[in-house]
């Protein structure tokens, strides 16, 4: 019989009793999908954050469908003469609405790659991989246009990984010359002792 382990949902923390080995299921009480092996914990992150934006998108659905019954009764019971103002009323709160849910959806998604950038960089920075840290830091823009102060944000998380890039590259650079000075004095002091012993044994 095969082992079984418990686990919760992390969509609707359902309590859900699964085999052993498993790489994905799904919980059978909302349908979530969930992965278990195999992925970075910054790229599950990304991939569970996506799944949160599918679901407002979902509930965005449900609102406009809401407001479409309302309005719906609306005209209804004010009679077929207000019918053509307000099927256009309709048209443009719709269009707004659909807009500002997209526009969002767009900004969120773009902050999660931004994101997994720079978990990217602080990695690179921490491997001494400067080079490769540089290339990616440049590509930390925001460019979504939601909101002001976002962009804001994400220029000032730049330019502080821009310093952090900078600060690690000169320790560095002090370590490299610090150690060459010591393998110096090393020689120096080796070369010194080997003329000693040189003279100690010609007058020794």
């Amino acid at each position: 019989m095969a082992e079984m382990k418990i686990l919760k949902c992390p969509n609707c923390n359902a309590a859900l009793e699964i085999e052993n080995g498993l790489d994905t299921f799904y919980c059978k009480y909302c349908g979530y999908k969930i992965l278990l092996n195999g992925q970075s914990k910054a790229a599950y992150r990304a991939k569970t954050r996506i799944k949160e934006m599918e679901h407002d998108e979902r509930m965005a659905d449900k609102q406009l469908e809401h407001e479409k019954y309302k309005i719906a009764q609306k005209i209804k019971r004010e009679g077929m003469d207000n019918k053509l103002v307000i099927t256009l009323m309709l048209c443009i709160v719709l269009f707004l609405i659909i807009t500002f849910a997209c526009d969002k959806r767009e900004s969120r998604k773009e902050e999660v790659q931004l994101q997994q950038l720079v978990e990217e960089v602080q990695t690179e920075i921490a491997n001494k991989d400067f080079d490769a840290a540089r290339i990616k830091v440049q590509s930390i823009q925001y460019t979504a246009g939601w909101s002001s102060d976002i962009e804001e944000k994400w220029d000032n998380i730049r330019e502080e990984l821009v310093k952090q890039l900078e600060d690690a590259e000169q320790a560095e650079q002090k370590a490299q010359k610090a150690a060459e000075k010591a393998q110096k004095q090393a020689e120096k002091e080796a070369k010194k002792s080997s003329e000693q012993g040189f003279w100690s044994r010609i007058f020794g």
